[in-house]
């Protein structure tokens, strides 16, 4: 006889984990989906926001891909846009601390064009939870986000 079981023992051993921690998990996986595969193609960006279709349709391709560095300035900017630190973003740019992580122009108008889309990703998913995500989830995201995609990095290397 078989033992049907067997492919469910995963399963049943695991341990119980709370319902905002795997919420947060599977957002944070999100957000490494859309790192890994930046630039999106045109076809698959829905401009919400005119200022940044101007600025950016048609120009998509000519974006470079992100790599650790880029993603770990664009999470200190996302904190900061989710914690309403305006200055510590503008002191950020005008001093040019983003240098390291974006030396070119191309890289500078990614890592723009990358933090707008994650905090509206970030807000839309925080009103679809209904209240169960707060302003604290939002950044433990980001993250955990930096920390999968650092991972990854790793394993690919």
């Amino acid at each position: 006889m078989a033992w049907w079981w067997k492919r469910y023992e995963p399963i049943l051993e695991a341990k119980p984990r709370a319902g905002e921690d795997v919420i947060k998990d599977l957002i944070g996986k999100e957000l490494v989906d859309l790192y890994e595969s930046f630039p999106p193609a045109e076809h698959e960006v829905a401009w919400e926001d005119a200022a940044l279709e101007r600025r950016f349709r048609g120009r998509l391709a000519e974006l470079p891909r992100l790599d650790a560095a880029m993603v770990d300035a664009l999470s200190r900017v996302v904190t900061w846009d989710l914690d309403h630190e305006n200055d510590a973003i503008e002191h950020f740019f005008r001093n040019e601390l983003h240098r390291e992580a974006a030396p070119t122009p191309a890289h500078v108008e990614a890592l723009h064009f990358v933090w707008r889309t994650v905090v509206e990703h970030l807000y839309t998913r925080k009103e679809e939870c209904q209240g169960a995500l707060k302003r604290k989830d939002l950044v433990d995201i980001v993250e955990r986000a930096r920390l999968r995609f650092q991972a990854r990095r790793v394993l690919v290397s």
